[in-house]
């Protein structure tokens, strides 16, 4: 069963919890990318920082997956999760993957500079992968996410952009290969399913 973070901590999901329990029918409980729990903040999904709270409630097997939790940032994970780091079971391996290449360009810090820079990578990357493939270009904040989109004259992802449906017909006219680039916010980061993605620009620090 995959069910969000918000309603991990919903008094019904806890209910149905106790219920598996209490039939023997609840395994473990799996968090992927369980550091997203240190990135919530008032604004954004604040409901993570409950979540280490209902888990230790459930009192079963927790498995948390990530690819990108840093060392030092692993005390105040066990902490945000409320687990005490000497019961965890560390489970380390690789996550390099050969067919992912990365690469840094530096270009001048003005908004010009760097917008003239994404569109010459992102002509180049069209030329070299051809449709059905696809280009991500995030962006910090939605005024320069705006520009990009301009710029490039693709469609447009973040927070206020439309409503729930709106984003959700987005989604899938990209999935359906309306469009090959799309210029976005990280809001458009988790649970996106797009198999054919080939190029992914973070304009600035990710």
């Amino acid at each position: 069963m995959l069910v969000t973070p918000e309603s991990a901590v919903t008094k019904t999901f806890s209910t149905y919890i106790n219920q598996l329990q209490s039939t023997y029918q609840l395994d473990r409980v799996v968090v992927d990318k369980c550091h997203m729990v240190l990135d919530s903040r008032f604004k954004f999904q604040p409901k993570l920082q409950a979540l280490g709270e209902e888990l230790v409630q459930i009192g079963t097997q927790l498995v948390f997956l990530t690819a990108t939790l840093p060392l030092q940032d692993e005390e105040e994970f066990f902490q945000a999760i409320q687990i005490p780091k000497e019961s965890v079971y560390m489970f380390r391996s690789p996550t390099s993957r050969r067919n992912i290449h990365y690469q840094v360009q530096e270009v001048e810090e003005d908004t010009e500079g760097i917008v003239e820079a994404i569109c010459q990578l992102v002509k180049e990357k069209l030329e070299q992968y051809a449709s059905p493939n696809k280009i991500v270009i995030y962006r910090g904040s939605v005024k320069q996410t705006v520009e990009i989109g301009e710029a490039l004259q693709c469609p447009i992802y973040h927070h206020h952009v439309n409503n729930q449906a709106g984003k959700a017909r987005r989604i899938k006219e990209l999935r359906e290969g309306k469009y090959q680039v799309i210029s976005a916010t990280n809001t458009l980061r988790l649970g996106v399913d797009l198999p054919d993605i080939q190029v992914v620009i973070h304009a600035g620090q990710p």
